[in-house]
């Protein structure tokens, strides 16, 4: 039992460890890494946008932030497609209005790279979701190993188990324990 145990914990704080990685390569802080890239390239498409008063592509551009937001909200990859396909919207509507090409190529540049952006944190956040179904796995896996007569209720966010005279705490919710 202690081997697998030991097995156990080595895969959740290697799984852990994985979490963190991801984390920061997302950004600990709103305009660090993935997430300030993003924030970057929004703000850049906003900021032109502005500049330009032309409510047609402020509404396109909205939806874009809309697509965004519901994925952030609800980790719907459903969302990443319609945001790309907003910014195929987004892009057409600029082709078609009245300015000149030049603004019309930064302006694609700029989309793009928002895009390529929000892409690029939505996979890393799809990442961690994964990583955070394997770690729901493995503590279920620790509910075999460990028979549920040897669990002890604690309070509502530990759970104690004994086995061979060792006292294990884990940070589980007491629902989520055999």
């Amino acid at each position: 039992k202690m081997r697998s145990l030991e097995g156990h914990f080595k895969l959740y704080g290697k799984t852990f460890s994985d979490v963190v990685g991801i984390r920061q390569r997302m950004g600990l802080k709103p305009d660090a890494g993935l997430e300030g890239s993003l924030r970057k390239s929004v703000h850049d498409v906003e900021t032109s946008l502005k500049a330009l008063s032309n409510p047609h592509l402020d509404a396109r551009m909205l939806m874009l932030r809309r697509h965004e937001k519901d994925y952030m909200l609800r980790r719907d990859v459903r969302y990443t497609g319609a945001l790309k396909e907003a910014a195929g919207d987004f892009k057409r509507a600029l082709e078609a209005s009245d300015l000149n090409g030049s603004e019309r190529a930064r302006l694609i540049k700029l989309v793009d790279a928002y895009v390529a952006d929000f892409v690029v944190w939505a996979d890393a956040e799809s990442g961690v979701e994964i990583l955070r179904h394997r770690t729901e796995m493995l503590l279920g896996g620790l509910r075999l190993v460990i028979p549920p007569a040897q669990w002890q209720r604690g309070d509502s966010l530990q759970n104690v188990a004994r086995i061979d005279g060792l006292k294990i705490f884990l940070r589980v919710p007491v629902g989520s324990v055999g």
